[in-house]
């Protein structure tokens, strides 16, 4: 089976402390139906799992995700699907852009510039 990841759609920009959302479809592209279908939104501090048993049709996303999850100057997200055939064989799909955030007070920026540096320091580790 395939399965397409439509172009994400997020703002340029994301002002502190306010939500932002992650829009986009997942769609079925061969005979075969998807199983298993594990679908992750991240940044590098969070992220949003979904699951589901099957994918028989095209399926959109609205992803809320807040501000707060963003560091300082540009953040890459993306979209990652995990996925099975009726064999139990793997496969995946991903995709990607960037957000920047902007309107950070003075403090909030300090905090952020140091939790930057530790994501330096200790990268995420994918599960």
């Amino acid at each position: 089976p395939i399965v397409k990841i439509s172009p994400l759609t997020i703002p340029a920009e994301a002002t502190y402390g306010q939500p932002f959302h992650v829009v986009f479809t997942l769609s079925p592209e061969s005979y075969l139906v998807p199983q298993n279908v594990r679908t992750i939104v991240r940044t590098r501090i969070a992220r949003r799992t979904f699951e589901m048993p099957e994918l028989p049709t095209e399926q959109a996303f609205d992803v809320e995700m807040h501000s707060n999850d963003l560091s300082i100057g540009t953040t890459p997200i993306s979209v990652d699907v995990t996925y099975e055939d009726d064999r139990g064989n793997t496969y995946t799909a991903s995709a990607h852009a960037e957000t920047t955030l902007v309107g950070v007070p003075f403090l909030p920026r300090m905090w952020l510039g140091f939790r930057k540096l530790f994501e330096w320091i200790v990268p995420q580790q994918d599960t």
